[in-house]
């Protein structure tokens, strides 16, 4: 294939962690008081790896595995807790921390609440840690 044009292929995985959460910072004046108390969430993560070539530089999955046993160690259930509890951890804290996790070949990871509302990391392109990928 002959293009001008370099081609950055990646792929996408995709998983859920349920999980307890709170907002304990919140702003007394904020309408939503009851999100400083533990509610629960069905997080989806998307995550974006770069690969070097087409044929299962890395396999769906395998990473979607690591992900799974990545999140579970990272939030592990207490004893008599029915869900892990991520503390006052955010969506956007959970997906700088994820990208930093799979720094070596990740590119862009996105945490949301429930599939609604969410949030996105990605390494600006000046961190040089994206490999040789142009992120704008």
């Amino acid at each position: 294939m002959n293009t001008k044009f370099p081609i950055v292929t990646t792929i996408v995985v995709k998983t859920t962690f349920e999980a307890l959460h709170n907002w304990s910072t919140i702003p007394k004046e904020h309408a939503s008081q009851f999100l400083k108390y533990p509610h629960r969430h069905q997080f989806v993560i998307e995550m974006i790896f770069k690969v070097s070539h087409q044929d299962r530089d890395l396999e769906f999955f395998e990473m979607k595995a690591k992900i799974d046993k990545t999140l579970h160690e990272m939030f592990p259930k207490k004893v008599r807790e029915l869900l892990p509890d991520i503390g006052s951890m955010s969506c956007e804290m959970l997906a700088e921390r994820l990208l930093f996790v799979f720094q070596e070949n990740c590119i862009l990871v996105k945490v949301f609440e429930d599939g609604e509302n969410g949030a996105i990391a990605l390494f600006d392109k000046s961190a040089k840690l994206c490999g040789d990928l142009e992120i704008d």
